[in-house]
């Protein structure tokens, strides 16, 4: 998967390894042409989640001012505006163009496929209930967006765990289309399997 980026967008592969193995693949834009073309599909695709378009204003706040000192300075507020980002969001999401490509990546870092007693797909996220609830209405499930009870969450910990006949054939449906394409891919062959 970070392959197909590299020679799509640019930027660098690296490995770490433990003990001979690799235990970590990471993919990194470096330089300026590999940043620039970063950004040109982040203002063509925009980002979706709270925490990642406030990463990304305060990168571009960084690059306009061009100082470590105001970097210092800012640093610890970049979160700050997030609660108010949220309830905006909540109250008017639209699901855009883009959304079944977003979701298969969102998918890939945050969602899983579970086949215990009958087959779900589950998939969280803290404070931003709007993409819960897009997703929701993306696989058109009537199932309730439920608050994770877990002390290691400090913030709203939101989850959805999508399940039944044709929610699992609308979800089926959606990764023939929009393909998975890094080790989920494994876990979502084993649910089909099931």
């Amino acid at each position: 998967m970070l392959k197909l980026i590299k020679d799509t967008i640019g930027g660098t592969i690296s490995f770490e390894y433990k003990k001979g193995e690799t235990i970590n693949v990471r993919w990194i834009a470096k330089s300026k042409k590999d940043v620039q073309n970063c950004l040109r599909i982040l203002n063509e695709y925009p980002l979706l989640t709270s925490r990642k378009i406030l990463q990304l204003d305060y990168y571009l706040k960084t690059r306009t001012y061009n100082s470590w000192d105001w970097h210092l300075e800012n640093r610890d507020q970049k979160y700050d505006k997030q609660k108010e980002l949220v309830e905006k969001k909540n109250n008017d999401f639209v699901i855009p163009s883009y959304f079944p490509a977003w979701l298969s990546g969102f998918t890939e870092a945050e969602g899983s496929f579970r086949s215990t007693h009958a087959k779900s797909f589950y998939i969280s996220q803290n404070l931003d209930f709007y993409i819960l609830n897009a997703i929701k209405l993306y696989f058109d499930s009537h199932h309730k967006i439920g608050i994770q009870k877990d002390p290691r969450y400090e913030a709203i910990h939101y989850r959805i765990s999508i399940s039944g006949k044709s929610c699992c054939l609308n979800i089926k449906n959606h990764f023939i289309k929009y393909p998975l394409l890094g080790y989920k891919k494994i876990s979502y062959q084993n649910w089909i399997n099931k």
